[in-house]
């Protein structure tokens, strides 16, 4: 039965800059919380959260789910009323009664929630509640470590967890061994990998056993006396490809992704936990190096973490390749704690530093190309001194969650940051010749078109005039030019002080236009997630230099890699990725070099 919370939950909004020249960042309004904690957020904007100044049945400690509100559109509403404080969300929450405390650690995208609860007598218990805001009770996962442990068998002692699209729930599991004479500590990483019966693509049995253990979990990776127990481990996160990142010390931090293996060709991992030398450990992972701490990882095969060198961190990327290698790729020195990374490569991460007597973090976003921008700097707000800014994820929309703190982490602002457009791109138009035009062979065809820009004004004589076929083919407001027989995509492009570009694009005929192109059939038309297969695809006005794409379809899209043409034949080699939703539709559409197209609609499926 879900709980009410008898205070409305107002989460602060900060705007950050989209690129490095559109400036500052604005806070605009807190609400003030005792340790508001932000986990995860997921790519539509649903955040799980922890609240330990609320008590609530019993409980020092409130687990909330947050809803995005939308539009009719379906966007995210952050502040409808304009008040700067962003009411663009529904609170669900859900503790359950019979723990004295609740914390939430992930979402996915079937709102599946999971975290643990502090049981008096059997120490913390993970717990997942299975489409949270339907207000099912929270379930307990088993446990699964062969240690002489008494009743109650249960996931006890259990920390930083992570789930996925998948239902795939990645636990960490910590035991004390007394029995001898010095203690030593046994931890282990396990998943539980829910099982889908009626095959409909929602998980439904997440645990088996009636012993109390978990039948659907397998140890990634286990640690025993023999090889000195495990201090300060932790797992970072699991993403939707079934890889797995984390971290171990003992007593060196290493950092590790495990990358499962498929060993039946049915383009999911299969084979999670490989001990070939005896030692506890996933042959299947890959060494990240020492001195290795908070590691996170995206479904594009990003990894990001931070390497301890005394009391400073470095920065450091990876990327797993389609082949499971883990390249290094970047490494900023003198970075910062890294806490989340997305799909695009976009990640965020702060510094912890003294200031006089009080304790600060600075919070920065990285891009792709490693381009920093400091999101929120204390010393740049001497007014707020002993306040400071800890980002924890960021959604693949590029909205950053974490919170405001004071140095003695007695009050803590929960706050969103989304992206603005800070400089707008110019606003190109073609005038002429119109759109559709058609020309003799050898005509002089004339061009006129402008280009105005919000922050610079006129830039009609910046514009830029290309052709797809015959590429620059003039500049500025007007010109003449002749043109090499074919169908014309011409655009007109101007590029603004702050580097932001705006075009406009028409299409022409010049001489005889092309055969019309049709596209009739692919073959074969599926094909399995994970997987190349070579396919046919039969029409019409095909010509060298077609391309084939895969269009309309939900999740990572099929490649092709055309390699002969024909008038009406095309060959190509079509690869789809290892995380492609099965039984999706995919249309598949023939682009020809001059743009002429077609589209087979619905052509294509691939399946598990």
């Amino acid at each position: 039965m879900l709980l009410n919370v008898q205070k409305k939950l107002n989460l602060s909004i900060v705007l950050m800059a989209a690129a490095v020249v559109a400036g500052a960042v604005v806070v605009n309004a807190e609400v003030s919380y005792h340790l508001v904690r932000f986990p995860e957020i997921d790519s539509r904007g649903y955040i799980a959260i922890t609240d330990s100044g609320v008590i609530v049945a019993g409980n020092s400690a409130m687990v909330m789910l947050l809803e995005p509100a939308r539009d009719v559109a379906g966007n995210p509403v952050w502040d409808s009323d304009s008040d700067g404080i962003a009411d663009g969300y529904a609170v669900t929450t859900l503790n359950p009664g019979a723990y004295q405390d609740t914390f939430a650690w992930s979402v996915n995208e079937s709102l599946d929630v999971v975290g643990f609860g502090s049981n008096p007598y059997e120490g913390r218990v993970a717990l997942l509640w299975v489409n949270a805001p339907a207000g099912n009770p929270p379930v307990e996962l088993g446990r699964t470590l062969e240690a002489d442990i008494e009743f109650p068998k249960k996931m006890i002692n259990v920390d930083a967890i992570s789930i996925n699209e998948l239902g795939q729930v990645l636990v960490r599991e910590w035991v004390e061994d007394w029995s001898g004479d010095v203690p030593w500590f046994l931890w282990a990483i396990s998943l539980v990998n829910p099982k889908d019966t009626d095959s409909d693509g929602v998980p439904d049995v997440w645990f088996e056993g009636e012993d109390g253990f978990n039948d659907l979990m397998v140890n990634l990776a286990i640690r025993g006396p023999d090889l000195g127990g495990c201090i300060n481990c932790s797992v970072g996160s699991i993403n939707n490809c079934g890889e797995v990142a984390g971290m171990l010390s003992d007593p060196s931090a290493s950092g590790f992704v495990i990358v499962p293996e498929d060993t039946n060709g049915d383009g999911e991992p299969d084979l999670w936990f490989k001990d070939l030398n005896g030692d506890g450990w996933n042959d299947l992972a890959k060494d990240l190096g020492p001195n290795i701490d908070t590691v996170t990882l995206s479904d594009s095969g990003v990894v990001v973490a931070t390497e301890i060198v005394g009391t400073a961190g470095n920065f450091l990327r990876w990327q797993i390749g389609e082949s499971g290698n883990v390249d290094l790729v970047a490494v900023e020195e003198g970075a910062c704690y890294m806490q989340g990374v997305n799909n695009m490569g976009q990640a965020v991460g702060y510094t912890d530093r003294s200031w006089g007597n009080h304790r600060l973090w600075t919070t920065y976003l990285w891009e792709p190309d490693l381009t920093t921008i400091n999101l929120y700097d204390l010393l740049d707000n001497p007014s707020r001194t002993a306040e400071s800014l800890q980002c924890s994820d960021i959604s693949n929309t590029g909205c950053i969650v974490g919170t405001i703190m004071d140095d003695a982490w007695e009050d803590t602002d929960a706050f969103v940051a989304v992206p603005i457009a800070g400089n707008t791109g110019p606003e190109v138009s073609v005038s002429s010749p119109e759109e559709g035009a058609t020309f003799d062979s050898g005509a002089t065809i004339n061009f006129s078109g402008t280009a105005h820009d919000a922050e610079d004004g006129d830039l009609t004589g910046d514009l830029v005039w290309t052709s797809n076929i015959d590429g620059q083919i003039g500049t500025g407001g007007s010109f003449s030019a002749t043109l090499s027989d074919g169908i014309h995509t011409i655009t007109a492009s101007a590029t603004d002080s702050g580097g932001k570009a705006g075009s406009d694009s028409i299409s022409i005929t010049v001489g005889t236009a092309p055969p019309e192109v049709t596209v009739d059939g692919i073959t074969p038309d599926t094909m399995q997630a994970g997987t190349s297969m070579a396919v046919t695809i039969g029409g019409s006005g095909f010509v060298a230099g077609a391309t084939v794409t895969f269009e309309n379809g939900l999740g990572v899209a099929p490649s092709a890699n055309v390699t002969s043409v024909s008038g009406e034949t095309i060959e190509a080699a079509v690869t789809a990725h290892k995380n492609a939703k099965p039984g999706v539709l995919w249309d598949v559409r023939v682009t020809n070099p001059d743009a002429s197209s077609d589209v087979l609609v619905g052509g294509f499926t691939v399946t598990k």
